[in-house]
């Protein structure tokens, strides 16, 4: 107040303010990720064709107006569209493709529509395109009625067919120029023609104890250059380690929820409104009656021995940290199976309530009239199943049918041969009891419910958060947190590697907001190597909305692009190479044994192999072997191969049998088959191999 009041007796002040303010943002124009103003807005770009913040916004928003998917999902969805429209729009140009005005106007309204438009525009029962919504959406955007969300969703949806209409043209070109020489239909022929029978011999890894392999630092060396492909960071990456402080409630906070809660119960005793008193606080309002066997153990038989009206509880969940109280509201013997018969006037859009009310209506009053129940169930319902045996359900018994009719057949109090008519997701039911079975006599409680977590109280929280910001404070670096981490019994150090600058996930702490804020700090300029980060990243409980985690995180390595070095990799391929170096060794101690010895000298698993070939994905009782399987079709009958290192264990294998192919019969279906099976990979591959090709600049990581 005294800032505005300042401001009002020297208006010249304001004047200063406001000119150095524009002043800051022209100079700020200039400045940016690259430097100019129009960079300010770059979220990254393919082959120098840049992807523009404003136009990512527009596109989210058009796709997910309305919708539940958490937004770091929907942004990664928006940006693989746009990487991939710009890349499939320069390939289209380069070779002059393109989608004309009347190919477009077919793609949305024609006989075979762009499978895009029946996404959009299906109809949830039938999965098949509602013509007619899609003609209002096409009737109000031509004539400038469509709503304006709307008509964004419309607008992008034309670019998302001529996206892909471009896309199915580039793939069908690339199809179209596979070609399978007959040479090779021959050897497809061959290697799925021919076949071969075995023995297997297999001695697991595991029978190499881990004191007999050393892992030297060369060794993961060679192994990271082996398998560069997989070990090779195309970009930047950062490993943390953190700190979780978890905020549980004190037994104060414990006692005082437990005497509000306890004044709570006392309200539900005495109101008159049972089921909206039990929804507003947290709890159910039953509509069945519940037998004993169907309640939990633990407060069943205390239910049933109180009376209608009465209350159980407070009593503590521990299982689920929740008070509760259940208020008994009444009893009834619940039939054992009910004998009723339908007829289902089904209701499959909105708009047809009131034909269909109407005609439900017009059902019932010739049932009333004496018309034949029968006879009208197989005219009118839409339970075709039920239908033909004229509405007849025969006896069920109880939840086999949806909630309102199943509460009317057992526990409501209509008579038998009296037509009633229950609404239902699925239409109108006009529903006829015709017998109910007691054998049991068991009966059942109705009852409401109400509770309230457990949860720390705000006085709670803060001191937590206090303690936790006092102790970042004292261990500014990594080398003083792993101390104090150590001193402290409660504490644990977790580790994360190989984070990536635009991930929203952060080990197994909750996805999201408050993942990405610590990823942004670990990327922030201002972060350094063995720095704990100045901020407490706050977790909240995402069910209930208090703060259920505070965490302290520190930078502990920056991963440069790159081949991955030994410490960085170690945890990851340790097994591997573990296992690789078991492997060598047992094939060396198998060289030069004979069956007979190979059996005598280790545990060995015998299984015999028939009928199989280079087709053969899994082979019986050795299964994914490709190795295995290679060397069976090249070995002679009654010859025994070296040892094979396999997936599973090293292989001795003994050939019984060989079956070679036939002479192709049909060379020109082979050559389709050879054809087919490169084509098909195509499209999955296609778009793949244009990415990796392109030259991407991802800089998402600045803006959000």
């Amino acid at each position: 107040m005294a800032l505005i009041g300042t401001i009002r007796k020297n208006g010249w002040i304001l004047v200063v303010l406001v000119g150095l303010g524009m002043a800051g943002f022209i100079a700020m124009s200039g400045s940016g990720p690259s430097g100019g103003a129009q960079e300010q807005f770059t979220l990254g770009a393919v082959n120098g064709e840049s992807i523009d913040w404003i136009e990512f916004q527009k596109a989210q928003e058009a796709l997910y107006t309305n919708s539940t998917i958490d937004a770091f999902s929907q942004r990664d969805y928006v940006w693989q569209y746009m990487v991939e429209e710009k890349i499939v729009a320069e390939e289209a140009d380069a070779i002059g493709l393109v989608v004309g005005d009347d190919e477009l106007q077919e793609l949305l309204f024609g006989a075979n529509v762009s499978p895009i438009v029946v996404r959009n525009f299906s109809d949830p029962n039938t999965g098949l395109l509602n013509v007619q919504t899609l003609n209002e959406f096409r009737q109000a955007s031509n004539s400038g009625t469509l709503a304006p969300q709307y008509q964004k969703v419309w607008d992008f949806q034309n670019k998302e067919v001529v996206k892909d209409r471009l896309q199915n043209k580039l793939l069908a070109l690339v199809k179209k120029s596979i070609y399978t020489p007959t040479w090779m239909a021959e050897n497809i022929q061959n290697d799925v023609g021919s076949s071969v029978n075995f023995t297997s011999y297999k001695v697991a890894f595991n029978q190499i104890p881990d004191t007999d392999i050393e892992l030297t630092e060369e060794d993961y060396k060679t192994y990271i250059k082996e398998n560069s492909k997989t070990y090779t960071r195309k970009q930047e990456t950062r490993d943390a380690a953190f700190v979780v402080f978890d905020i549980f409630p004190t037994a104060e906070d414990t006692m005082l929820l437990l005497e509000k809660f306890s004044e709570l119960v006392l309200d539900f005793s005495t109101t008159d409104e049972d089921s909206i008193f039990a929804l507003n606080n947290y709890g159910a309002y039953g509509t069945a009656y519940v037998k004993n066997s169907a309640l939990p153990f633990n407060v069943a038989d205390s239910i049933f021995a109180r009376n209608a009206g009465d209350i159980y509880g407070p009593y503590l969940d521990a299982i689920s940290g929740t008070y509760n109280a259940i208020k008994i509201l009444g009893y009834k013997v619940v039939p054992d199976s009910v004998h009723s018969r339908h007829i289902l006037i089904g209701l499959e859009r909105q708009e047809q309530a009131p034909a269909v009310i109407a005609r439900a209506d017009s059902v019932l009053q010739m049932l009333n009239a004496g018309i034949d129940f029968d006879s009208l169930a197989r005219i009118y319902s839409n339970d075709n199943g039920s239908a033909l045996k004229g509405g007849d359900l025969g006896y069920v018994t109880e939840f086999q049918f949806v909630e309102p009719m199943n509460n009317l057949l057992f526990y409501g109090d209509v008579e038998a041969g009296v037509f009633t008519r229950v609404p239902s997701q699925f239409g109108i039911h006009i529903v006829e009891v015709l017998d109910r079975k007691y054998l049991s006599d068991e009966e059942g409680v109705r009852v409401a419910s109400i509770s309230e977590i457990i949860i720390p109280s705000d006085v709670t929280q803060d001191k937590m958060y206090d303690d936790v910001l006092e102790f970042a404070g004292l261990n500014r670096t990594m080398e003083s947190l792993i101390e104090a981490v150590d001193a402290n019994d409660d504490l644990t150090l977790e580790t994360v590697k190989n984070i990536d600058r635009n991930g929203y996930t952060f080990s197994n702490l909750d996805a999201g907001t408050n993942s990405r804020s610590i990823i942004r700090w670990m990327f922030d300029g201002s972060a350094k190597i063995n720095q704990v980060a100045p901020e407490i990243f706050i977790f909240e409980d995402p069910v209930n909305y208090f703060n259920a985690k505070y965490v302290v995180v520190g930078l502990t390595e920056i991963n440069e692009p790159g081949l991955s070095d030994v410490e960085s990799a170690m945890e990851f391929i340790e097994e591997d190479l573990s296992t690789e170096k078991k492997a060598d060794l047992l094939a060396s101690r198998m060289a030069d044994l004979d069956v007979n010895t190979l059996q005598s000298r280790f545990i060995v698993e015998v299984d015999s192999v028939a009928n199989v070939n280079l087709s053969s994905q899994i082979m019986s009782g050795i299964g994914d072997e490709p190795k295995v399987l290679g060397v069976a079709m090249t070995l002679e009958v009654g010859e025994t191969s070296k040892p094979i290192i396999g997936k599973n264990g090293v292989y001795v294998i003994h050939v019984t049998k060989h079956t070679p192919a036939s002479a192709a019969q049909n060379i020109g279906r082979l050559r389709l088959q050879g054809t087919f099976q490169v084509a098909s990979a195509a499209d999955f591959e296609f778009l793949d191999a244009l990415e990796n090709k392109a030259k991407i600049e991802d800089f998402r990581f600045k803006f959000y």
